[in-house]
């Protein structure tokens, strides 16, 4: 019995001790069930926020893509710009260069246009003093050809927004006037009605004036000797006038002045206002081809007894 008595007590402690080792492993599943579903519920939790941040990039990306596009675009248009500015550097390079050669001809030209004005001016001095002699002085007057020292002019005033009053005439040294009778102009165009006007006015230089919308680009001056003898020179008027400044704009045809719808009247020749005459000694000449009236003006005036002993001095003949 008592055997019986102390078995029966270390079964029920067996039993205690059973159940509350049960309980501690039912407790100590029940808190590692409690993390794994905690540490579930974190790992959903920050799915879901990387999801919403990954979702927030790509929108981010597909805003970005165009602007990368463009980035892409525009970079490709600097390289090409900067490719013809490269080359628009070189070419401007090349100019340069071309201008620098260009300019150092014009220059060596210019020292030699020099050189050939002051012999020119000496040669000059060497014949005023040979022809100063009695006699000789006017023949070598009449043995100049008028057509060669003569310097057509022409300029140019507006009247209004189509009409201009034009002029053209004729320069002759003062000591060579004398020889010329009259000066006639032929202005070849179908709106002038008076194509052949003429001046016999010396002191303003056989002047002719005319009223009209343009100016020609040729014109032919018939300068009449005294002796008879006819002498042409044909000039551009409309380039004169542009050497001078002025508004050069060619005279319409009777065709054009139909096509402008405008009722305007032809060209016509009047009295030319008076202008006192003067040498006009440092203007350039105007007329390529033509020589220079000033050659005949004597730069350096000398006194009758020093052109005497240039007379006799010996002179250097020229090669």
């Amino acid at each position: 019995l008592a055997t019986r008595v102390f078995n029966h007590q270390i079964a029920a402690n067996d039993l205690k001790a059973l159940r509350r080792a049960s309980a501690r492993a039912g407790l100590i599943s029940l808190l590692g069930a409690l993390i794994v579903f905690a540490g579930l519920g974190y790992s959903s939790w920050r799915l879901l926020g990387l999801q919403a941040k990954v979702t927030a990039i790509q929108a981010e990306i597909a805003e970005l893509t165009p602007i990368r596009d463009q980035l892409s675009a525009a970079n490709a248009a600097l390289d090409r710009d900067n490719h013809e500015l490269s080359e628009a550097r070189d070419a401007l390079a090349s100019e340069k260069e071309a201008l620098e050669e260009t300019r150092t001809k014009l220059q060596v030209e210019i020292e030699s246009l020099r050189a050939e004005r002051d012999r020119l001016r000496e040669g000059f001095q060497q014949v005023k003093a040979i022809v100063a002699a009695p006699g000789l002085q006017r023949q070598l007057e009449e043995a100049v050809p008028l057509s060669a020292v003569a310097t057509p002019r022409a300029s140019s005033a507006r009247i209004d927004a189509r009409l201009s009053r034009y002029a053209v005439w004729i320069e002759v040294p003062s000591e060579l006037r004398g020889r010329i009778a009259r000066v006639s102009y032929l202005f070849n165009h179908d709106s002038f009605r008076d194509k052949h006007p003429s001046s016999t006015d010396a002191s303003a230089d056989f002047r002719v004036e005319y009223t009209g919308w343009g100016c020609l680009d040729s014109v032919v001056a018939t300068v009449v000797l005294k002796d008879g003898d006819r002498q042409k020179i044909v000039f551009d008027m409309c380039a004169l006038i542009a050497r001078a400044g002025a508004e050069a704009r060619p005279e319409p045809t009777k065709v054009e002045r139909a096509k402008a719808g405008v009722d305007a009247p032809l060209p016509t020749f009047e009295e030319p206002a008076e202008v006192p005459h003067v040498e006009q000694l440092d203007r350039p000449i105007d007329v390529p081809g033509l020589v220079d009236k000033r050659r005949l003006v004597d730069p350096d005036p000398v006194t009758p007894g020093e052109a005497q002993k240039r007379a006799t001095r010996p002179t250097k003949r020229e090669p």
